[in-house]
């Protein structure tokens, strides 16, 4: 699968940012805990990369192994197939946001 698939933020009818993860079937799955990072957590771009990734593939939750223990046995317990990474995915690990002012 090859997914070339910007994101924009927009607010009102203005374009603010375009940004971008890389990564094939983590794209989806980047993009929004990429951006949730930046303008729900307030994270500026680096610390947003830096988090703990996660996407899923064939019924299966792929995690960082960064993620907090409680989170791994609460997924767990709800009946998630989990596979824990050192380093989840090294194509992953490109973001970009290009703006002025977020938010």
């Amino acid at each position: 699968m090859h997914t070339i698939i910007p994101g924009m933020v927009t607010k009102g009818t203005k374009t603010i940012a375009p940004f971008g993860v890389m990564g094939g079937q983590y794209q989806s799955a980047g993009h929004a805990n990429f951006i949730s990072n930046v303008l729900d957590l307030g994270l500026d771009v680096q610390q947003a990369m830096d988090q703990p990734r996660s996407f899923a593939i064939n019924q299966q939750l792929q995690m960082e192994e960064n993620f907090p223990p409680s989170i791994f046995a609460d997924l767990t317990n709800r009946g998630h197939q989990l596979k824990s990474w050192a380093n989840l995915l090294v194509e992953a690990s490109v973001s970009g946001l290009i703006t002025r002012k977020v938010y």
